[in-house]
């Protein structure tokens, strides 16, 4: 009676950490994607942004006067 209970325990504990074993794995590839997915819309919402501001910036005397220094910047490094 003492080796059944002994065998039953040891089939459930390896059944347990094979069940978090592929738990684990497939949290982690979650977590992978999200981020992945994340990382997208945070370059596609500062590109956007810049865009957004810089069309923005470009109508003022402000926008016009920063466009003229980067211009003259990039003669100079010529």
């Amino acid at each position: 009676m003492a080796w059944s209970n002994f065998i039953v325990t040891a089939a459930g504990l390896v059944a347990i950490a094979s069940l978090m074993r592929t738990d684990v794995r497939q949290s982690s590839r979650m977590l992978r994607h999200n981020l992945k997915t994340i990382r997208k819309w945070v370059e596609d919402g500062a590109s956007t942004a810049t865009k957004a501001s810089e069309k923005t910036l470009g109508e003022t005397a402000v926008g016009k006067a920063m466009r003229d220094a980067r211009e003259e910047a990039l003669k100079k490094k010529d």
